[in-house]
């Protein structure tokens, strides 16, 4: 912020396509072939948006606000999928917004700090193989006589779950030169402790009803504990000459917090649903250039390395099927006059895929490989 030396408003809007696919390794359920399907979804955009506006208050003194989607991520595969009893829809949005402060300490550094309120949104669907926990609570022969059957009798689990947080960051800004073209940054994030609650909506087929005798599967609160874990980021840009600009970055992000998804249910009888997860920390690395042709465009690309968090297949999961990502960007700018321009951009994310072979507690094998489709199509306004 301490670079810009007029009041600004940024609006940006973003489009994200995503899709997910498996391919069905010999998925099973207690020891007979997964009854499920491959039917992949069709790419489903996501709009996000963000707005930020600085004020330079004094000469050293400025002042920010932001409202940003820092967090989020969205799945959904068909209701006869393969992966349904491990999850058939999964949706986090998170929602950003508070002040920042930058300070000149002198002619060559800045630094600022900001809080946050952060409101998170999450969903997440699973269908329930009422036949096969039937089969491990009565025994075959009274299950049967119910008219249950692994993978015959499906039911359905609906959470929903929200939260507000407080979040916080602080950085530095060192510029080599007076202008500002050579200037290296480093920018800390502390980490954020979201409480969700919300409710569990079940449905469950009318030939299942006798498992639900002491309310195991009842409709009631749900909760469950999340961080967003801290991050540090340093990166530099170095101006070659008044048309070439270099820039680079390196993000560590401490997601070794995320060892287990825990989800908390008041019903009686109702034991807690617990995913291990085991993630690793993350390093993210990425340079770019910018051209400047004229003094109305100027044309940007560049590339990021991101290390996926899941170490090993059994600590996959349907909601977040995410290996190793190579990302490659492009776009640009157009200045139309001194006070308005407009930003625009296209990033495509080539994931690696992911193979998964995790077993549920009811018994459900989930064996295979996940590809995953992910672009973010940008443009904003800038506004001074």
């Amino acid at each position: 912020m301490s670079q810009i030396d007029r009041t600004t408003f940024n609006f940006g809007l973003h489009i994200v396509p995503i899709q997910n696919e498996f391919k069905d390794g010999g998925s099973q359920v207690v020891g007979l072939p997964n009854a499920g399907t491959n039917g992949g979804e069709s790419i489903r955009p996501h709009p996000l948006v963000d707005l930020y506006a600085v004020h330079p208050a004094s000469d050293d003194l400025t002042l920010g606000f932001a409202l940003t989607t820092p967090f989020g991520l969205s799945t959904k595969y068909a209701e006869d999928h393969f992966v349904r009893y491990q999850g058939q829809f999964a949706e986090l949005a998170t929602y950003k917004l508070g002040p920042s402060v930058a300070y000149d300490v002198n002619s060559k550094l800045s630094i600022g700090a900001g809080v946050s309120a952060i409101y998170s949104d999450a969903k997440f669907d699973s269908v329930v193989d009422f036949g096969t926990i039937g089969f491990g609570l009565l025994g075959p022969a009274t299950a049967t006589a119910l008219g249950l059957a692994p993978q015959g009798n499906d039911g359905k689990v609906s959470i929903s779950a929200d939260d507000w947080s407080l979040g916080w960051r602080v950085g530095a800004l060192w510029r080599f030169d007076e202008d500002g073209h050579n200037r290296i940054g480093l920018n800390y994030r502390g980490k954020t402790s979201v409480d969700l609650d919300g409710d569990a909506n079940y449905t469950v087929p009318t030939s299942a009803a006798a498992l639900n005798a002491t309310g195991a599967f009842a409709d009631g609160n749900a909760s469950s504990g999340l961080t967003y874990p801290e991050q540090i980021v340093l990166g530099g840009s170095h101006r070659i000459d008044d048309q070439w600009n270099f820039l680079w970055e390196s993000a560590w992000t401490r997601w070794s917090r995320f060892n287990e998804l825990r989800i908390a249910f008041d019903a009686p009888g109702q034991a807690d649903s617990v995913t291990t997860e085991n993630w690793r920390n993350t390093w993210r690395h990425a340079v770019g250039v910018s051209y400047q042709p004229n003094t109305d465009w100027i044309l940007r690309t560049g590339f990021s390395f991101l290390r996926g968090t899941i170490t090993q297949s059994q600590f996959t999961t349907p909601a977040i099927p995410l290996g190793n990502t190579y990302i490659l960007g492009a776009g640009g700018s157009y200045k139309f006059d001194e006070d308005l321009s407009l930003h625009f951009g296209y990033v495509h994310e080539f994931i690696e895929d992911q193979s998964i072979n995790r077993t549920s507690p009811t018994g459900d094998q989930l064996l295979g490989e996940f590809e995953n489709y992910v672009g973010i199509i940008s443009a904003s306004v800038v506004y001074k």
